[in-house]
């Protein structure tokens, strides 16, 4: 395992029983306690970076979808995510939304929210 000084910036190697420990810098004389050294901060973050640079590309199903006919049906809500995994397609969300009637109480439909990368 690595270590670094945090007065100086000279890396050892040591021992897993050194970690935790007071140990003395040789180059600085300074005394620190031996934690295993992180990557560098730049590393981390031009890997988050780069993940941040892939595109996604979004589908909303309702059951105005051509797989309900306007009836929900979770047998036909399963078939239609399983088909639509199958070009690559992940659920992300699921909710439903509360739509006012004109005759009747309000009518309830479910959105599922998906997302594939490009």
């Amino acid at each position: 395992m690595k270590t670094q000084c945090p007065s100086c910036g000279q890396t050892y190697d040591v021992d897993v029983e050194t970690i935790g420990k007071t140990v003395s810098c040789a180059n600085c004389n300074a005394n620190f306690i031996a934690e295993v050294m992180r990557a560098p901060q730049q590393q981390q973050n031009s890997v988050v970076l780069e993940d941040t640079k892939k595109m996604k590309e979004y589908k909303v199903l309702t059951q105005k979808d051509k797989w309900f006919s306007g009836k929900f049906d979770p047998e036909l809500l399963e078939q239609a995510i399983n088909s639509y995994a199958a070009q690559g397609w992940r659920v992300i969300s699921a909710a439903t939304a509360s739509f006012p009637g004109l005759l009747s109480s309000n009518r309830e439909e479910i959105i599922i929210i998906m997302e594939r990368d490009l």
